[in-house]
């Protein structure tokens, strides 16, 4: 017996040991069932290390921060992305030591068993889910940044939505009144407020059908047909549509390139144009020019457009791609616009992979380019 007890004395850290046979039966039992109970625990100790390995690597791997504190909130557990997070932090620091936001340590401090924290940390939002568990508490950070970014956009945007057809409804609403309650006598005048309010419901179904579109642009659930187009052609067909305001503001158009055939969607390279020479013509200056440039690059398309016109502030040129947004309201109001022609584009232009650029001076012009890859024909 001494020297079973000297052998485990004696025992290894994985729980090995050298034990011999005796003369004796009763020994020899003691012997292999010390030698079983070693055999176990190396099974279960090999076990666990190998699910610790498991959950270090998950927990590596992790995009989210986890936090593990045992009950005097001292670290047990903090993977890379609670340190990029938090700060550099180690097992055994007391996180109240070294964090600085009030309401995570208040909800660390109180006893309700699952809670939420929304904190903002640099130039990220987090959503912190702060569980008490057996061995004390788990902190899990969740970057919801993009999340509040889209909430906040789809927010604004339907609050534009409204303010945009709120303006032509009241209108409307003020005129059809005078003509219902038969207020206003004068013929010339009732034709004058008919025509007002045609150009209010004209302008209320140009906003929408504009919604229409930047929403299934951004959705791109809508399968389109890809066909190939004669670039020329479709640059005609839009210029067709501002006849009046070329020869109006006598504005003369370049259009010198050699003709290419794109793989597009009508409709959608159709829109993106109308909404890029439009603007050219519509915010250029009396006798001005717009150039339009359309090359074949490598296995894409080319697009410049570039106009002699007011131009935009460079405080406005990091904005104008955005929903709603005008440089000039009163302007924009008053030559037809809905403030989303701009946003189309970008998203049309992201939608086929492409890159868009602007560059514009104040009351030289601006110019616009975009680069697109050819799409692919729908096989039959």
């Amino acid at each position: 017996m001494i020297e079973i007890s000297e052998s485990l004395d004696h025992m290894s850290e994985d729980f090995r040991f050298d034990l011999k046979r005796y003369n004796y039966a009763e020994f020899n039992i003691i012997v292999d069932t010390i030698e079983n109970l070693s055999h176990r625990l190396r099974k279960v100790i090999k076990e666990v290390k190998l699910e610790r390995s498991k959950m270090e690597e998950i927990l590596k791997q992790m995009n989210e921060g986890f936090v593990l504190l045992d009950k005097d909130y001292r670290i047990i557990s903090i993977n890379a992305s609670a340190i990029k997070i938090l700060g550099n932090m180690q097992p055994n620091d007391s996180i109240i030591d070294y964090l600085y936001y009030p309401d995570i340590i208040n909800a660390l401090k109180n006893d309700i068993l699952i809670q939420e924290v929304t904190i903002k940390i640099k130039h990220s939002i987090y959503t912190c889910y702060i569980s008490k568990v057996d061995l004390g508490t788990t902190l899990l950070f969740v970057d919801v940044t993009a999340a509040k970014k889209a909430e906040k956009m789809r927010s604004e945007f339907f609050s534009n939505v409204s303010h945009e057809l709120k303006t032509p409804m009241t209108s409307i609403r003020g005129y059809s009144d005078l003509l219902a309650q038969g207020l206003v006598k004068d013929e010339e005048r009732q034709k004058e407020m008919l025509l007002k309010i045609q150009n209010e419901v004209n302008s209320m179904s140009g906003l929408i059908n504009d919604i229409l579109l930047l929403s299934r642009i951004e959705s791109m659930d809508v399968e389109v047909d890809m066909m190939p187009m004669k670039m020329k052609s479709l640059v005609d067909e839009v210029l067709e549509s501002y006849e009046v305001e070329i020869i109006e503001h006598d504005i003369t158009i370049h259009k010198d390139f050699d003709d290419m055939v794109y793989i597009g969607n009508h409709q959608q390279i159709y829109t993106l144009l109308n909404n890029v020479i439009g603007n050219a013509i519509k915010y250029n200056k009396e006798h001005g020019h717009v150039y339009i440039d359309i090359e074949e690059q490598g296995q894409a398309m080319k697009v410049v457009v570039r106009d002699t016109g007011i131009g935009i502030p460079l405080a406005d040129q990091a904005r104008v791609f955005e929903r709603f947004y005008r440089v000039d309201k009163g302007r924009s109001k008053a030559r037809g616009g809905t403030g989303l022609g701009l946003a189309i584009v970008k998203h049309t232009v992201s939608l086929y992979k492409g890159t868009i650029r602007l560059n514009s001076e104040l009351d030289k012009g601006t110019t616009i380019e975009m680069t697109m890859p050819q799409q692919t024909l729908k096989q039959a």
